[in-house]
């Protein structure tokens, strides 16, 4: 087991090979109904008073740039290595539970690329490699279909009325999933084995959380080099240590929307109203957010950005303060504008996660869930201590494994928000122009929290509480 780079035998040299054969055909119609009598004449307003459009089309993107770049600072390419054991703050090598020296691992010569003595490179000044990702080099490209249907209708000369319905699958998404975690069965085997844990000297149980990479013992002598045996040979020190990851496009999501707009453009009053309510679900958001790594199916939930509710208003009234006041100079009257934005959105889902108590074995706090064990009950994060959700609604999961909490399936608070603009123009010449702008921006002083902390700990956390808001 190692690593294999790109100019390696069979290993292609980008992240994702050219394929001239995805087919990504676009479909679109679009028909005006003449009905002028009837209730289908009062429905479409008469011959070019309304229209129906329809589309469907395939669409190919690229693999996030992120990939290219994560590997950056691994060893032996940079400067940075990660611990197995918790070491001395004064001698970063040494290991604080036993004293034993790791050696010394820096400053080391970097290898020179092509160099015919890497052949027989010392990695283990390297090892073990931790916070590396691994790339599938069968992922392809990512797509998406996407079609919608939608109805147009002219309620006046100055104002239309649309309602859509918009719909988006996402397939081969990227997504990331553990690809050396700890061994539940095995650490749980050892413990009835009566092993002894190396590293902390303990027995009976001797393995559990976050042990994965401790050194055990057998009553009979022989060494058990950690859990993580996905990547380590457990008979040898372990080469690859905590969050190996592997990334791989085996995410997918699904869009479904409905859309009504309404829009008025006259002489005086121009606006803007649309209203979706929509959502979201996929397996995996993008980059970094991983996928359980024994059924990618388990993570399925509500996408990262799924918003239910969505309202938007903008507006720009010319106000006509020279109809007011006819009398006035029309440099006081003329090029008064009042315009806004005005926005009621849903807030966005709620992340759980149970990272850091490792009662899974697995060693992946960026899988592990907690479980589920009562209702939701959404609070009014003004109160005094800022709770926005009931935290005993959750306990702790199972050991040696996860727990049944889906990882997003409620909203954080939403958006309450109103943006206004006084603005005069006065023209001095046929091509210059003054302009003065008074702009208030969230006018009302409502705070905009963020989502509250979703990581349940057994040792005391800060879960459902908003610690945090966006900027005024």
């Amino acid at each position: 087991m190692g690593w294999v780079v790109p100019g390696d035998p069979g290993i292609p040299s980008t992240l994702a090979p050219t394929r001239y054969n995805n087919f990504s055909p676009r479909l679109g119609l679009a028909y005006s109904p003449g009905f002028s009598d009837g209730l289908a004449g009062k429905i479409f307003g008469g011959p070019g008073k309304s229209s129906i459009r329809a589309s469907y089309g395939i669409y190919y993107t690229s693999i996030e740039d992120l990939n290219l770049f994560y590997e950056v600072g691994d060893a032996p390419f940079g400067l940075y290595w990660v611990s197995p054991t918790p070491t001395m703050f004064d001698e970063p090598f040494r290991n604080r539970a036993d004293g034993i020296s790791q050696t010394q691992r820096f400053p080391f010569t970097f290898p020179t690329p092509g160099s015919p003595a890497n052949k027989t490179l010392d990695y283990s000044v390297y090892l073990p490699i931790s916070f590396s990702p691994g790339y599938d080099i069968h992922n392809r490209l990512p797509y998406a279909e996407h079609y919608d249907l939608s109805f147009q209708r002219e309620l006046s000369k100055s104002t239309v009325l649309t309602l859509s319905y918009v719909g988006t699958q996402g397939h081969r998404l990227i997504s990331q999933y553990d690809a050396n975690p700890g061994n539940a069965a095995l650490c749980q085997q050892l413990n009835a084995q009566n092993a002894v844990d190396l590293n902390t000297g303990l027995s009976n149980p001797a393995c559990g959380p976050n042990a994965e990479l401790d050194t055990f013992q057998l009553p009979g002598g022989s060494l058990v080099y950690g859990t993580r045996d996905r990547l380590n040979d457990l008979s040898k020190p372990a080469s690859f240590g905590v969050n190996n990851s592997f990334t791989v496009n085996i995410a997918n999501s699904n869009y479904n929307a409905g859309q009504v707009t309404l829009e008025r453009k006259a002489a005086d009053m121009t606006f803007l109203a649309a209203y979706t309510y929509s959502k979201a679900i996929d397996n995996s958001s993008g980059f970094n957010q991983w996928v359980n790594f024994s059924n990618p199916r388990l993570s399925r939930s509500l996408a990262s950005f799924d918003v239910t509710h969505n309202f938007v208003f903008s507006y720009s009234w010319a106000i006509p303060f020279n109809r007011a006041f006819p009398g006035a100079p029309k440099r006081l009257t003329q090029g008064w504008n009042l315009a806004g934005i005005t926005r009621f959105t849903g807030g966005l889902p709620v992340a759980i996660s149970q990272n850091g108590d490792d009662v899974s074995l697995f060693g992946s706090g960026n899988t592990d869930v907690p479980n589920l064990v009562g209702k939701i009950h959404i609070m009014d994060p003004r109160n005094p201590d800022h709770t926005f959700f009931n935290r005993d609604a959750f306990d702790t999961g199972p050991v040696g494994a996860f727990g049944n909490s889906n990882r997003q399936f409620f909203h954080g608070p939403g958006i309450n928000n109103f943006d206004i603009g006084l603005m005069k123009r006065t023209a001095i010449t046929e091509s210059t122009a003054f302009e003065m702008r008074v702009e208030f921006f969230n006018v009302f002083n409502h705070t905009q929290f963020n989502n509250p902390d979703g990581n349940f700990s057994i040792f005391g956390d800060t879960m459902g509480v908003v610690t945090s808001a966006k900027d005024p």
